[in-house]
């Protein structure tokens, strides 16, 4: 019942942050963007009902990470707090890496098959971002790196956990890379429609999928 309910709290707070987004609303934006992540932190304690994992804690610091994260980001004018946000993402991005490695049955392996995808969609993003990042190129590259690392991790857990746990952490690790390169191609190649709009929903979506693939893992 108290997960149901911490759940429906998110989905409220998210559906609040995508509404600021479209009415162009910044109080009510960073009300809800300061309340998401932590309500996703407090249902990692709900669902875990007392029994602490070494995916679980690294799932929570990772969260933490990216709360931060998405605080600095709400001063977007200021490249200092851009670079800020952009750590405290790249942070996260690797404790996330860990956690899929470790949320599994046994240790996931590198498959070329299934990288190969990933690794055409970083060569096809960095293609168009790279040339407009400036002086950002190698941090652009640096947490572009861990998020696909992340994503791909996500990919080889197949087989190795329950068939819930892998594909709800898939799909949102996916949904994260996504987010991030409507980040990218709005900040530095092109204005998108409804650029915030379309960015929240998706980060709003990953991180929720990715706590609950995470914590469906059987087990811990």
């Amino acid at each position: 019942m108290k997960e149901r309910i911490v759940i429906g709290a998110y989905m409220v707070i998210g559906a609040l942050n995508i509404t600021a987004q479209l009415i162009d609303s910044p109080q009510l934006n960073q009300t809800s963007k300061i309340l998401l992540v932590p309500t996703l932190i407090y249902l990692v304690f709900v669902m875990a009902q007392g029994m602490v994992t070494l995916p679980r804690l690294l799932l929570a610091v990772g969260l933490t990470f990216s709360w931060a994260g998405d605080i600095l980001l709400l001063f977007p004018d200021e490249e200092v707090y851009f670079l800020g946000g952009l750590g405290m993402f790249l942070v996260a991005q690797i404790l996330y890496t860990i956690v899929m490695y470790k949320s599994a049955y046994s240790k996931p392996r590198v498959n070329v098959r299934q990288l190969a995808p990933i690794l055409l969609y970083g060569v096809i993003l960095f293609y168009f971002v790279l040339p407009h990042t400036g002086n950002l190129v190698w941090p652009i590259i640096a947490y572009a790196a861990c998020i696909l690392g992340m994503v791909s991790m996500a990919r080889f857990r197949q087989g190795k956990t329950s068939d819930e746990s892998y594909e709800l952490a898939l799909i949102g690790a996916a949904l994260f890379v996504l987010s991030d390169s409507l980040i990218a191609l709005d900040k530095f190649v092109i204005d998108i429609p409804l650029s915030t709009f379309w960015i929240m929903s998706t980060y709003i979506v990953a991180q929720y999928l990715i706590v609950k693939g995470v914590m469906s893992h059987p087990g811990g």
